[in-house]
């Protein structure tokens, strides 16, 4: 795959070498976000779920979707407009602030003690009615504990949930 421009937010410039992960990462899930769902919402407000460094959102905001991004490791993140530092269990946003949620890895046990009940609340809690949770994760979560959420398509690696 080619290159994809990427804005490097501490230095104000755009970084030809990145090597196009958050471009392929992100078509692939639109792929399944258009077959499981119809697609995203337009305008598309997103909140990357542990964003890491933000790969991710800086490629989105590059092709014009509003992404904010929060993850707890000061180390990965620097606070910004972009990358919030905080704790998933306690989503430092209004309610009804988001129509898409995105998480890639948080549910991997080897890394992460989570209590999925609290994340899934917290993610309904800062969606839209109708609002979607696109979940990519080796160790996909318990989908029972998702209150509030209808299941549009779950597989081994890819579970994508509408807020009800």
């Amino acid at each position: 795959m080619g290159k994809v421009p990427i804005y490097r937010r501490d230095e104000g410039t755009i970084d030809l070498s990145f090597p196009g992960n958050a471009k392929d990462h992100w078509e692939r899930m639109q792929k399944f976000v258009t077959e499981a769902a119809n697609g995203l919402p337009t305008p598309t407000e997103l909140l990357d779920i542990g964003c890491g460094g933000g790969a991710l959102i800086e490629f989105l905001i590059s092709i014009g979707i509003r992404a904010i991004g929060i993850d707890k490791n000061s180390q990965l993140s620097s606070p910004s407009r972009d990358i919030r530092l905080g704790d998933i269990h306690a989503l430092p946003f209004e309610d009804r602030s988001f129509n898409v949620a995105y998480s890639f890895g948080i549910f991997d046990s080897r890394q992460y003690m989570l209590d999925q009940e609290t994340v899934f609340g917290e993610v309904k809690r800062v969606l839209r009615p109708e609002g979607l949770y696109l979940i990519q994760d080796f160790d996909q979560p318990n989908l029972a504990l998702a209150r509030g959420f209808e299941i549009c398509k779950s597989s081994e690696y890819i579970s994508i949930l509408k807020r009800i």
